[in-house]
């Protein structure tokens, strides 16, 4: 039964596609120019029509809180939780202004047509977590793209929770924050595993998207990085409930 309901779900991602292809001549152009602005805004026009038609193909009912947090220019990293697959598209819908590139596993990279593009329009670092010289490689290229000006999105849990409650966050992936005093935009993402990892198969969800005051990270020391991992965190699970703040105490 999961896999006869799970059958559109290809056509449902084929359609989003489109947004993309459509933006690539103006990304080749604008990079060949060296024009970052133009290619910023080239790419924010394919991820966020990507994310807008995802969110509606699979009727997300998405709302926010805190919209106003959102700079106007980055580049930050976005710290969020990771409750399901849906969150990369939401983001993109939520986010739409920011070049945003995501810290991902290896796998996603042999995505067919999505795998693609992340790594051929750096949407993605990949992270290869069992290898220790390419994670620090991967480490040293979303620092080279946080320089270049695009906005980094971490899941410091480093899988999905598929449910309500948040794993434990790692601190390494503040790393890209705290090494280059790059701010951290906390985000809340209550709601994107009813969209499938809750029964095996996709439906309709409501899923609320909280944007937090951005958090400076510069001229921290060892005890300041500390405290920043802490307030972050707390800040991310206290906004989905008093369950997953305590999973992250345990």
């Amino acid at each position: 039964m999961k896999i006869l309901r799970n059958i559109a779900v290809p056509f449902k991602m084929y359609e989003p596609a489109r947004y993309m292809i459509a933006q690539k001549p103006a990304i080749r152009r604008a990079r060949a120019e060296g024009d970052f602005a133009a290619e910023s805004a080239a790419l924010c026009r394919a991820t966020s029509g990507w994310g807008d038609a995802v969110v509606r193909h699979f009727h997300m009912d998405v709302t926010v809180s805190g919209q106003e947090n959102i700079p106007r220019q980055g580049p930050v990293v976005v710290i969020s939780d990771h409750q399901g697959y849906s969150d990369i598209p939401v983001l993109l819908h939520v986010i739409r202004d920011l070049p945003l590139s995501f810290v991902a596993k290896k796998g996603m990279g042999a995505l067919p047509f999505y795998g693609h593009w992340m790594k051929k329009w750096e949407c993605c670092v990949m992270m290869d977590q069992a290898n220790l010289r390419a994670s620090i490689e991967s480490l040293h290229q979303g620092m080279r793209l946080l320089q270049a000006g695009y906005s980094m999105v971490v899941f410091p849990e480093g899988h999905r929770s598929k449910g309500p409650v948040p794993g434990p966050f790692k601190k390494g992936s503040f790393r890209l924050a705290t090494e280059l005093g790059v701010p951290i935009l906390p985000v809340s993402i209550d709601g994107t595993y009813n969209v499938y990892e809750a029964q095996g198969y996709t439906r309709p969800a409501s899923i609320h998207v909280t944007i937090h005051p951005p958090v400076q990270t510069a001229g921290l020391d060892r005890a300041g990085c500390e405290a920043l991992f802490e307030q972050v965190r707390d800040t991310i699970t206290g906004a989905l409930g008093k369950q997953g703040a305590q999973k992250q105490g345990d």
